[in-house]
């Protein structure tokens, strides 16, 4: 099973208020299943970022940058 799915959403919406305001969305979307190459437009921010982004989230667990 992926990292992804062992954050709870408690632990979720407790780290919501804490970190960079373009992580939020960015995890929302991949959440709802938006496509990685949506999202970008979606928020207006590059790429690289959403990927970082996801990939952090998917591997560390963490959305730290």
């Amino acid at each position: 099973m992926r990292l992804l799915l062992q954050t709870s959403v408690k632990e979720w919406v407790a780290l919501r208020s804490s970190v960079n305001s373009n992580v939020v969305p960015v995890i929302d979307c991949h959440l709802c299943n938006k496509f990685i190459r949506e999202v970008p437009l979606l928020l207006n921010i590059p790429q690289s970022t959403v990927s970082t982004i996801i990939t952090n989230w998917k591997q560390l667990g963490t959305t730290a940058m």
